[in-house]
């Protein structure tokens, strides 16, 4: 009966050690899945910074051209006044708008 019973504890601790291996198997796997993951992650987050700081200067660039042609437009704007104002009061009829 003895024996019986130390068979038994060693066929249970057998399978305890092999559902011990199973999820340490299994747990390594994930480990290793979160691992790859956290480092594609980490290398598009590179990637995108780097297309964010390009972007930064691509938007700079614009914004200076931006203010570049409406200062344009206002010294336009501010002759084409001076222009229609001068025409009108050569011609005797000076008009506000």
């Amino acid at each position: 009966m003895t024996y019986d019973i130390n068979l038994i504890s060693i066929y249970l601790f057998v399978l305890q050690h092999t559902d011990l291996q199973l999820l340490h198997a299994q747990t390594e796997k994930s480990y290793f899945e979160a691992k790859l993951k956290l480092e594609r992650l980490c290398g598009e987050k590179q990637a995108l910074l780097q297309e964010n700081k390009s972007l930064e200067g691509d938007r700079d660039d614009l914004r200076h051209k931006l203010r570049l042609i409406t200062e344009e437009n206002v010294q336009i704007k501010q002759r084409w006044v001076s222009v229609t104002d001068t025409c009108r009061c050569n011609q005797g009829k000076f008009q506000d708008y």
